[in-house]
């Protein structure tokens, strides 16, 4: 069975392609079949789901000293000013 993809340079999908699940921070895809799926953290809330890939975990639990993160604290941290990808960017995988 084939592999549906996303058009590239597009983060909207295409007719037959799966869902882009995006980490909110840096943009890189998260969804299934990615090679971020199995590290993701997901974030459930009020707004729906939200996906971090580790990559920004880790950066994020970093700035805590190595602190992990609970999903409140991770949330909070993305939805901060300065925390967000704004300051780091997108990452190569």
């Amino acid at each position: 069975m084939k592999r549906p993809v996303l058009d590239p340079g597009s983060a909207a999908p295409t007719a037959g392609s799966r869902t882009a699940e995006l980490c909110e921070t840096c943009g890189e895809d998260t969804a299934t079949g990615t090679v971020l799926y199995s590290d993701r953290r997901v974030l459930n809330g009020k707004n729906g789901r939200t996906y971090v890939c580790a990559v920004c975990v880790q950066r994020m639990n970093a700035a805590r000293h190595g602190a992990q993160l609970t999903d409140e604290e991770l949330r909070r941290a993305i939805n901060t000013a300065g925390i967000a990808g704004q300051t780091w960017g997108a990452h190569t995988h």
